[in-house]
């Protein structure tokens, strides 16, 4: 049964947050100046008429996930790998009673995904301020339209298959074929839109980020929560 109590929830969460902060800040101190170097390319943004809106959005948003990929990757080993080669998981569930894996569990993806969050939304400040080719009508169906939605389905597509990747593996054959499948579906789906040039819609990556997401999120739990700490 999975048992979630807010208290322990929020003290594990604002401690993930803790551990993370300074690496964020530096992160994102990095990119902004990388954001800021190509000016040009923030100030030609062009959302152009709303019905256009989302294909520019998404877009916009492929170049900032792929700007953002080492962080990500980088958290994901900070949050999942590293507390168990120092036995920082092991420690929180022996020595501060009455913590469970379901409350850790849950404080890690919502730390991670705070940031993931912030970060993308810090991204689309330069286009909101800077960007001289668009409306402010346009511009801020762009920020809603990114910050919630995308920025959901990129956690989902991208992030969360690390979490199951740095987590040890109890069934390695399996992580294996799950990685494969998911690179096959990956590269299917790139080579399908790019034949019929529906790449630049994101209906589809919608669409397909949902089962892919909680399937991942499914398999690192269920190697969280059986995992041997002794």
């Amino acid at each position: 049964m999975f048992r979630f109590k807010k208290s322990i929830f929020l003290k594990l969460y604002r401690y993930y947050l803790k551990k993370l902060f300074w690496f964020w800040l530096i992160f994102i101190a990095l990119a902004l100046i990388l954001s800021f170097t190509s000016w040009k390319l923030v100030w030609n943004f062009r959302a152009g008429e709303k019905e256009n809106i989302w294909n520019e959005t998404w877009k916009f948003f492929l170049l900032k996930s792929s700007c953002l990929f080492y962080m990500i990757t980088f958290f994901a080993s900070k949050l999942v790998w590293e507390p168990v080669i120092i036995k920082e998981d092991a420690s929180i569930l022996s020595t501060a009673s009455p913590i469970n894996r379901q409350n850790i569990f849950i404080a890690k993806i919502a730390s991670f995904f705070t940031y993931y969050w912030g970060s993308n939304f810090i991204f689309n400040l330069p286009i909101v301020f800077l960007s001289a080719a668009s409306s402010w009508s346009t511009t801020l169906v762009f920020l809603l339209f990114d910050s919630f939605l995308l920025a959901l389905v990129g956690f989902l597509l991208f992030s969360t298959p690390l979490f199951y990747l740095y987590f040890p593996a109890r069934n390695k054959k399996l992580k294996l074929l799950v990685f494969l499948l998911y690179l096959i579906l990956i590269f299917v789906f790139l080579l399908i839109a790019y034949r019929m040039e529906i790449l630049e819609s994101p209906w589809i990556p919608i669409l397909l980020s949902f089962p892919v997401g909680f399937g991942f999120l499914s398999l690192y739990w269920n190697d969280f929560r059986r995992h041997d700490y002794a």
